[in-house]
């Protein structure tokens, strides 16, 4: 079981007019154009910058500064494996200084995964800025994610342990969720209130919601996972193997299982496989996993009972609802970028009190 919610953005359009980015978010923007785009795609990529540089702003105020990964397309330009830095967004526009050829074609996305530590919980964030969205859609996503901090174990002994204290009776495992789900469901209104009050939108929207990993089983009767270090892009960032993530995700494997053989009530939740994929959708009435074979890995999903509980149906296509159904690749409008429909004032880089045009010592880049 973990936390998902997703925060889809809509920027000012013909209201506002954006500058370029300041200090260390310009220089990050030259070293990703690098000269050789054409007037048009160097000024969608400043466009994007200094909507990364509000983003930034917004995260640093809440004092979440751990940058993971920061990638651009398919080029992972920053990767702080081991953790080293609990501040990165200087190092990252260092990294990128010394990096040749990121500038030599337009992006179609650019990525920014951090992490972050609630009493309770570990946040992995994903902020994603598309450069072409699906009609309806909104270009700009921050996808969060929330693990059980205390779930969280150095060996397979002290984790089943763990789990076993977790799962012993309803009482205990209802506890646990609502503990969970109170503090993630907190932390994403504080997000979006100050993304209203520090960013130039037209619009943003939320949703949260519990997802339960529920492994497909492949038909040698092994559950897969996926060991690529990014499993799919439109997965949620708790697919993004990284150096800590993998270890604090260990006990989502076992979820359903646990579930399945303590005879867990399951409610309120969105089954997912190994690769973050929906399976099922599970509404307020809910079932008893012990008395039902959808929630046993054991038994492959396509051969279980899952229809029976399904609610995905009734609830209708939510685009918003993961990651899958923010990219859009297929409705992405044929026309040109919804970046080329900003303008710039003067670059000179002086502060208008639009909340983003100065750093405000936020950009962690330096000048």
């Amino acid at each position: 079981m973990y936390l998902s919610g997703y925060v889809d953005i809509d920027p000012s359009h013909a209201t506002e007019v954006r500058r370029k980015p300041t200090k260390g978010f310009r220089r990050f923007a030259e070293m990703l154009t690098g000269g050789a785009l054409s007037q048009q795609e160097e000024h969608e990529t400043f466009t994007a910058l200094s909507i990364l540089q509000e983003i930034n702003i917004v995260l640093r105020s809440l004092n979440i500064t751990d940058v993971v990964r920061f990638t651009k397309d398919d080029i992972v330009v920053y990767d702080d494996q081991d953790g080293q830095s609990s501040d990165d967004m200087g190092i990252v526009i260092e990294t990128i200084s010394r990096e040749s050829g990121l500038g030599d074609r337009v992006f179609e996305s650019m990525s920014l995964l951090l992490e972050h530590h609630l009493p309770d919980i570990t946040l992995i964030i994903d902020v994603r800025i598309n450069r072409t969205h699906f009609v309806g859609g909104y270009p700009i996503r921050i996808a969060v994610n929330g693990l059980a901090t205390e779930l969280q174990a150095q060996s397979e002994s002290a984790l089943n342990d763990k789990l076993e204290k977790a799962f012993v009776n309803q009482d205990s495992y209802t506890a646990l969720e609502t503990k969970l789900r109170e503090q993630f469901d907190s932390f994403m209104i504080g997000l979006e209130l100050v993304i209203r009050q520090k960013m130039m939108i037209d619009d943003v929207r939320y949703s949260t919601q519990v997802n339960i990993v529920r492994p497909r089983t492949d038909e040698h009767g092994q559950s897969g996972s996926s060991s690529s270090s990014d499993s799919a892009s439109n997965s949620d960032p708790v697919f993004q193997r990284y150096h800590s993530g993998s270890d604090a995700f260990l006990y989502c494997w076992l979820w359903s299982s646990m579930m399945h053989s303590h005879g867990t009530h399951v409610q309120d939740a969105t089954i997912v496989d190994e690769q973050g994929q929906h399976l099922m959708t599970v509404g307020e009435e809910g079932f008893n996993a012990g008395e039902s074979t959808a929630m046993d890995p054991s038994v492959p999903f396509d051969q279980s009972d899952a229809s029976m509980f399904d609610s995905s149906a009734a609830l209708g296509d939510d685009s918003t609802s993961r990651m899958s159904g923010f990219s859009g690749e297929d409705n992405a409008s044929s026309g040109s970028s919804w970046l080329d429909s900003f303008g710039f004032g003067d670059s000179s880089g002086s502060d208008s009190g639009s909340g983003f045009n100065s750093c405000g010592g936020g950009c962690g880049g330096g000048d």
